[in-house]
């Protein structure tokens, strides 16, 4: 019985935090997307599957949002999931593509484990991660890890807008507004103020 009550305690813990982690980004989600006026999106990872928590639509008619049930088994095709999966150790890495393979939805998508884990190199490297076209045609998403005071990561948050408007310049600009909303959050966490 001890175990059963001590499995329920860190089962609803961990619903309250991840409850606690929405609240907790919502307004920094909020001026992002009011400040680039494009689609915003915070996502976790819960036992192989993505799953999007919180968004925030863009203020653009010509942007289309992607498929959520899709979404869930492509980590290794979306910004939020590279983030993630970037910051995992590697038997966890290989649980989750096992699990979810590496479905191709574009010409683009990575689908080859040496290729993601090249990837994910890159994503450490940067701090962040792009999706180019790999889940949807026309959509690309530039996504950063938000980790807590041990370094775990707690989910990830990402922009995505159409590629007609993805010049070189947006594309950093939209970056750096990911990266340093993600470290602010980060830093928020490190140092408890929830």
């Amino acid at each position: 019985m001890i175990r059963v009550s001590s499995k329920l305690g860190d089962l609803a813990a961990l619903s309250s935090r991840e409850f606690d982690i929405c609240q907790f980004v919502h307004g920094d989600l909020e001026a992002l997307n009011a400040s680039l006026r494009e689609s915003v999106q915070m996502a976790v990872l819960r036992d192989s599957l993505l799953i999007t928590r919180l968004r925030f639509a863009s203020h653009m008619p010509t942007h289309v949002e992607p498929d959520e049930v899709k979404k869930m088994r492509a980590a290794h095709a979306t910004a939020t999931g590279k983030a993630i999966l970037a910051w995992l150790p590697e038997t966890e890495l290989a649980r989750v593509v096992s699990d979810s393979g590496l479905a191709s939805f574009t010409p683009n998508t990575i689908t080859s484990l040496s290729a993601l884990i090249e990837e994910l190199r890159m994503v450490r490297r940067s701090g962040f991660a792009v999706d180019d076209e790999e889940l949807e045609a026309d959509v690309v998403c530039f996504g950063a890890a938000i980790r807590d005071g041990t370094g775990a990561v707690l989910g990830s948050i990402s922009v995505s807008l159409p590629k007609s408007r993805a010049s070189e310049d947006y594309r950093t600009h939209v970056t750096n507004a990911v990266v340093q909303c993600a470290g602010k959050l980060s830093n928020r966490l490190r140092v408890g103020h929830f």
